[in-house]
Order: structure tokens, then C-alpha cells, then sequence
């Protein structure tokens, strides 16, 4: 499959507004007409007001610790996991629990625990933390154990037959899993901005348009929020793609 050029991509977006402004004429009640235009403007007075960076500050630096500390987790459970199989079977259990349950049961939960100012570092964990010991355990599982007996008939260093066969074997599996981590935890994370609406954050804007049936501003956040989890996916994999 051919990948998609820069004309591919300025195509689709002026396709997409085209479509948005044929549905605009379309709309006959007011409250719910949100043109491009309108948006864009919107966009503009946002990024000249200070609480626009703060809200970006917040949601963007409480996700990213809650991804970093369940990336940390899922990599010490899997360490864990794979030289213990009880350890193993309890990780599982773990990581099932936190597939059945809903989002929103954890949010309501870390609720009676923790200040709604820190709340999506948990629950953006939690997200992360199970998508990435899922894919890792597999890639895991995949290894051919027969390179891992030559490494050490050969008595090769430990810390070479991680880089060579571990690591190797790993990087696919932890660049696809990174690439649906990091969306899942936005969206998590501003769920529970939205639930819980700390003073400062991109999912309190959502909640208070939601208030102020302001669809406008509603779009003009969700668009931030697509563009900061773009972004910040985007970094992790060039930075990940650089290594190799």
C-alpha cells in the first residue's frame, strides 16, 4: 500500500471543510451551526488568552506522567511476568479487570482518593499501563528461545542479548503499542478532566461548553486535543525511530 503524500493529505482537509460547510448550510437551528470559519476564529481568540497555554500546560504534562508511570509499571510487570508465572497469571487478571471495568467506574473511584487536579494521571496510567504489558508480553512470548541459547553457549554479555535480541525482537511491538497508548490515555484523561473539571485543563473547556451549550468551543478544543495527541505520538516515534 502506498503511503500518503502531503498532497494526499491537503486534499482530504479541504475535503473535510468543504463537507463541514455543505452540513453548516444545512442546519437550521442556530445553537447547533458551527462553520469553519467561526471555529478558526474561535482558535485565534483562544491562543491570545493565558488560560489557554495553562490548560494546555495541565493536560499535557498530568497525561504525559500518567503514561510515563504506566509505561514504568507494565515494563516491571512484564519483567516481573515473564521470570514468575504466578506473577504472570496475576497481571493478567489485572490487566482483564481493567479491560471489563469502564473508564469511568476508575475516574468515579480515584474520585474519593485523589484532588481532581491529579486525577488524569491515574487514569491515563491505568490505559497505557495495560495496552503496553499486553503487547509487550506478547512480543515477549514471540522470541525464539533457540537465539537466546546461542547468546549464552556463546557466553554473550547479558546487556548484549537484551539490545540485540530483546530489544530488537521489542521495538515493533512497543512502536505499535505506543501509537495506541498515547491515544487512548488522551482520551482518558480528558474524560476525567470532564468529569472531575479542575481549575485548569482542556477537558474543563469541554465541560463548560457542554454548559454553555457552546458548540463552538466545543469543536475548537476536541480539534486541540487531536492535534496535541497527533503531536505527541508523532515525537515519540521519530525519537523511537532514531534509536534504531
Amino acid at each position: 500500500m502506498k503511503d500518503s503524500t502531503t498532497k494526499d493529505r491537503i486534499f482530504t482537509g479541504l475535503t473535510v471543510l468543504i463537507i463541514w460547510q455543505i452540513l453548516y448550510n444545512f442546519v437550521d437551528v442556530e445553537i447547533f451551526k458551527v462553520s469553519p470559519l467561526s471555529v478558526l476564529q474561535n482558535i485565534y481568540e483562544n491562543i491570545l488568552t493565558r488560560e489557554f497555554y495553562l490548560d494546555i500546560f495541565y493536560t499535557l504534562a498530568f497525561t504525559l506522567c500518567g503514561i510515563i508511570l504506566g509505561i514504568l509499571i507494565a515494563i516491571l510487570l512484564t519483567y516481573l511476568s515473564y521470570k514468575s508465572t504466578f506473577i504472570m497469571e496475576l497481571s493478567k487478571t489485572l490487566v482483564m479487570i481493567f479491560k471489563a471495568v469502564p473508564i469511568v467506574s476508575f475516574i468515579v473511584f480515584f474520585l474519593f482518593f485523589v484532588s481532581s487536579k491529579y486525577l488524569n494521571i491515574f487514569t491515563a496510567s491505568i490505559v497505557s499501563h495495560q495496552i503496553v504489558f499486553t503487547n509487550i508480553m506478547e512480543g515477549l512470548s514471540n522470541i525464539d528461545e533457540e537465539y537466546i541459547f546461542m547468546a549464552k553457549m556463546y557466553r554473550a554479555k547479558k546487556y548484549l542479548i537484551f539490545k540485540y535480541i530483546y530489544m530488537d525482537h521489542l521495538m515493533p511491538y512497543l512502536k505499535a503499542t505506543l501509537s495506541v497508548a498515547i491515544g487512548m490515555a488522551f482520551k482518558a484523561s480528558i474524560a476525567a478532566e470532564v468529569i472531575s473539571h479542575p481549575k485548569y485543563g482542556l477537558g474543563t473547556r469541554i465541560y463548560e461548553s457542554k454548559i454553555y451549550l457552546d458548540l463552538n468551543e466545543l469543536v475548537t478544543y476536541s480539534i486541540f486535543i487531536v492535534l496535541i495527541s497527533y503531536l505527541v505520538e508523532k515525537i515519540v516515534l521519530r525519537c523511537l525511530d532514531a534509536r534504531d
